[in-house]
């Protein structure tokens, strides 16, 4: 891999991919009907978005996957990466398949997705214990300083992809994905992982898919 360049190009790519994928996917969504319910209960001034077309996940996702494929960027890290997070993107999926297709605006119940979401955060926790560069070991922002976990590695390892799973839910708006947040803060994921590729290859991989992630986002935000 080609360090900088690489990034730049994944960035580039999944940011075309993004733009020019939405022209088609959302009037094919709106065709469908597939749109967001809006809860009766909530300000009037939010009905008026009843109806925004909802699954355009599913645009970030197609760059997301298309870019890494094509630029042949694939490393059991980066599946490991995608992994997750298509399974995550199923927990949401199903969510607006009940929301959109059985029209219920509440979609899956709070304790199925808690449920959902704990699966696959701990199957997370546990492969970064067995296969990360730091196995079980965290490591302290700006000074040279590591705390092994041991056993708690894996349940605050789950606490945090939960919390930040329902964190990045509960900015979601009513116009759709939170765009703009996750991609301020997967170019920073990008710099930080692509700084600490010369102490072990692994961080390569992270840092593409970061990027490949930000620049979907950003293609994502012009629709």
């Amino acid at each position: 891999m080609q360090g900088n360049g690489q990034i730049i190009r994944v960035i580039i790519v999944s940011f075309l991919i993004a733009l020019f994928l939405g022209p088609v996917v959302i009037p094919v969504l709106k065709r469908l009907k597939v749109g967001q319910s809006i809860r009766e209960d909530g300000p009037q001034s939010h009905l008026a978005k009843s109806g925004t077309p909802t699954m355009g996940g599913i645009i970030i996702i197609l760059a997301i996957l298309t870019s890494i494929i094509t630029g042949r960027l694939i490393t059991k890290e980066v599946l490991a990466v995608i992994f997750f997070m298509l399974g995550f993107g199923l927990i949401g999926a199903i969510d607006d398949y009940k929301k959109v297709v059985m029209r219920q605006n509440e979609g899956l119940k709070p304790y199925q997705k808690i449920v959902g979401q704990l699966i696959f955060s701990v199957l997370l926790a546990w492969y970064g214990s067995r296969y990360s560069a730091m196995k079980t070991a965290l490591m302290i922002p700006f000074v040279n300083m590591h705390i092994d976990l041991g056993v708690l590695y894996i349940p605050f390892i789950t606490f945090i992809a939960v919390g930040t799973v329902n964190a990045v839910n509960l900015t979601d708006g009513l116009d759709g994905l939170n765009t703009g947040v996750t991609l301020i803060v997967m170019a920073a994921f990008s710099l930080i992982a692509n700084s600490l590729k010369e102490t072990n290859q692994i961080y390569e991989g992270i840092s593409l898919i970061c990027a490949a992630t930000s620049g979907a986002c950003l293609g994502f935000l012009k629709h």
